[in-house]
């Protein structure tokens, strides 16, 4: 139960990086998705009228995951590095204490 609380820095860090991979390659198959459905979408529909915003959508599908995956996570992995600093910070100055 200890082991599942210690650490939290560490572990708030690597799910910051694991939701990022995360949005980033489900953006990245969309895009792929729309781009395959606007090039076929004609066998598929017989409409020509939403082809070029499908594949318009799936390549700014991409980009766009990109950023919103990097927005989403920077805050959450900076807490990680801020709670990680303020835990050396605490380890140092009871090592301060104890010198003392």
């Amino acid at each position: 139960m200890d082991s599942m609380f210690s650490d939290p820095g560490k572990k708030l860090k690597k799910l910051a990086l694991i939701i990022f991979w995360v949005v980033l390659v489900s953006s990245a198959i969309e895009g792929i998705a729309l781009i395959y459905m606007g090039v076929n979408w004609f066998k598929l529909f017989r409409d020509f009228s939403y082809r070029d915003p499908l594949i318009i959508a799936g390549l700014l599908t991409p980009l766009l995951g990109l950023l919103t995956a990097w927005l989403s996570t920077i805050v959450l992995y900076a807490f990680g590095q801020l709670t990680e600093d303020t835990a050396a910070i605490r380890e140092a100055v009871e090592k301060e204490k104890e010198k003392v």
